[in-house]
C-alpha cells in the first residue's frame, strides 16, 4: 500500500523522461519545460522493481548511461507470537494465580495487544494489554489470572490465548492470534492408587 514518489535533479532540461523496466514496460516521468527536473507522480508499490531511467533532451539525443533506479517491497507480514508461559497445557488448582506472558513484534509496529479467555465454554473475556507498540521490537505481554476470583470448579477447562492488531496490507486493522491452550481444573485433593 505504500506509494513512491521521484523527482530527479538533472544537468539540464529534457524533453521526455521514462522509467524502464523489465520487458520494456515503461512509466512516463512529467518534465518541465526549461528546468532540468522529471517527476515520478505517486505510484503504489506491489512488488520489488528495478528500472532503469531513460532520457531525451531538446535534440533529441538519449543519455549515455542510464542510471539503474531499484526499489525493493517489503511485504507486510503479521504479528509474531510467542508464548513464555505457561508452555503447553497445564493442570491447575482453583486458588491459583497463572501467569501468563507472551513475547510480540511486528514489523511495522502494532496497534493494539492482549489476552483472551473463557471458562468451561463460556463468554470469551477479552483483556488488552497494551496498544502502539513500535516496529521491529519485541514486547512483552504479561497477564496475571487469579481463579480464585472465577470461581472455578473442579474439572472445567479455562481456554486461554494471545492477541496482536496491526495494519494489513490493505489499511484495515488486522487480528492475529497465538495457538490456544487449555488449563484444566483439578481438585484440591488427588488420591493415587496402583
Amino acid at each position: 500500500g505504500s506509494k513512491l514518489s521521484y523527482r530527479f535533479h538533472l544537468n539540464k532540461p529534457v524533453k521526455t523522461a521514462r522509467l524502464v523496466g523489465a520487458n520494456d514496460e515503461a512509466i512516463a516521468l512529467q518534465t518541465h519545460a526549461g528546468q532540468p527536473l522529471a517527476e515520478l507522480p505517486p505510484l503504489a508499490l506491489t512488488k520489488s522493481q528495478t528500472w532503469k531511467l531513460e532520457l531525451t533532451d531538446a535534440a533529441g539525443r538519449p543519455n549515455k548511461i542510464a542510471p539503474r533506479i531499484e526499489v525493493v517491497v517489503y511485504a507486510n507480514r503479521p504479528p509474531k507470537i510467542n508464548i513464555a508461559s505457561p508452555r503447553g497445557d497445564q493442570k491447575v488448582s482453583p486458588l491459583e494465580e497463572v501467569d501468563f506472558a507472551a513475547e510480540l513484534e511486528d514489523d511495522f509496529g502494532l496497534l493494539r495487544y492482549g489476552f483472551t479467555y473463557n471458562v468451561n465454554g463460556g463468554a470469551m473475556t477479552d483483556i488488552p494489554l497494551g496498544k502502539e507498540a513500535p516496529a521491529n521490537t519485541k514486547m512483552l505481554a504479561t497477564h496475571l489470572l487469579a481463579l480464585e476470583s472465577l470461581s472455578v470448579e473442579p474439572d472445567q477447562l479455562i481456554n486461554w490465548f494471545f492477541w496482536a492488531e496491526d495494519t494489513g496490507p490493505d489499511g484495515k486493522v488486522r487480528r492475529r492470534f497465538s495457538d490456544m491452550y487449555f488449563a484444566e481444573v483439578r481438585p484440591f485433593e488427588e488420591i493415587f492408587r496402583q
